[in-house]
Order: C-alpha cells, then structure tokens, then sequence
C-alpha cells in the first residue's frame, strides 16, 4: 500500500489526511492561511465612512426623486383625463372612438359634470338616436340640434326651467327628466313635441300635473 497522503500519530497507526475533521484544531496554521480574510477585514476598517454615507445619501436621493416624480405624473395624467366643462364635437369623437359625426350613433356622457354645450357642433351628427347625459349640469335646450335624436336621459342635471320652441326635437319619443327641479308650470313646454310618447318626471317633488300638455301645433 502507497504511504502517500499518510501521517502517523502517537500510537503509530496510519491515518488518511483527507479525513473529517480536516486540520488539527490544536495546530498553529501555517503561513498564509487565512490571509485573505484578515486582509479583508482591514480593509472594512480602514474604509472612509464618507463613502458609505454619500452610498446611503444617493440611494435615498433616488427614492425621494422617484416619488416625486411619480406623483407629478399621476397628477398629469389625472388632468388629462378629465373632461373639459364644455361638451362639443372633439369631445364627443375622442370620447367614443369615431373619426367622422355621422359613425356615431349612441352617445353616452353621463357623469362626466359638464355644465355648457356647442349647440351648433351636434347638428353634424346626423345618425345620433340615442344620448345618456344624465347626472350633468347641461339644459334640456342644449340637445335641440342633433337631427334624429329620439331617445334622451337627462336624470340629475339640476334642471329647473324648460326651454322649448317649435321645430326642436322632431324625432324625440322618450325624454328622463328624474330627479330634477321641476314644476308643473316648467313642463307645459314640452306639450309640443310632436312625437314624444314617453315622459319621466321622477323624483321632481311634483303634487300635480297641467291638466293637458296637448298644444296645437302653430
């Protein structure tokens, strides 16, 4: 048998060197064993503690930044989303994905607290038969434009007045009027829509109704 790789010890009995436990912890170690750890622990001690702090000092610079900035861009993305307090025909085409008025054919702005209207951009929507604005602040006058408009919703708007003439609404055959302020004298008006069929006036706090709203056509 090779004695390679073998040492004796006092009772004279070979042993293998590669054993566990792999050095004698009473030995002293031989020169440069653990040399590279006690380098590396003075070298910690010998570090400038200006370095660590300007590390520490960058990391939260960036954190404080990135907050920062983050906010600015939520707040901007927030005003971009918000609607303008008129309501016209670049409003109506973004909002509903459409290049051309005449693609569109039901509109629904409800909740989006709009107080004006360009009367004179809806007549360009010739194929409209269909607007939800409730819960707006917008007129019932302020739709008299669209040209076949036959269904309107116009809950929760605050309206407490009616203004209606001749040739307004032609093709009108439903109209919501809940939840407004309305009296009985405000709705006379509407007596003169030639094909309105269908008139909601929940929640108007109303006692009593005209006793006809039929009026002869001039």
């Amino acid at each position: 048998m090779a004695s390679t790789g073998l040492y004796k010890l006092d009772d004279g009995k070979p042993h293998l060197s590669n054993c566990f436990p792999a050095k004698n912890l009473l030995r002293t170690p031989e020169e440069g064993r653990g040399h590279w750890l006690v380098a590396r622990k003075g070298s910690l001690k010998k570090k400038p503690k200006n370095a660590t702090e300007t590390t520490a000092e960058g990391q939260k610079g960036q954190k404080v930044s990135f907050e920062v900035g983050g906010k600015k861009g939520s707040r901007q993305e927030n005003r971009a989303d918000t609607p303008g307090h008129v309501l016209d025909q670049a409003f109506l085409l973004k909002h509903h994905c459409v290049k051309d008025p005449s693609d569109l054919c039901n509109v629904n702005v409800s909740g989006l607290k709009f107080s004006k209207a360009k009367e004179k951009d809806f007549k360009h929507f010739n194929s409209v038969i269909y607007i939800n604005a409730s819960e707006n602040l917008l007129p019932l006058e302020a739709f008299h434009t669209f040209p076949i408009l036959k269904e309107l919703e116009l809950a929760f708007n605050g309206i407490k007045t009616v203004y209606v003439k001749y040739g307004d609404f032609k093709s009108l055959e439903f109209l919501d009027l809940s939840f407004n302020s309305l009296t009985a004298e405000a709705i006379c008006d509407l007596g003169i829509l030639p094909h309105l069929r269908v008139l909601l006036l929940t929640g108007n706090g109303l006692t009593s109704l005209p006793p006809s709203l039929a009026v002869a056509e001039q």
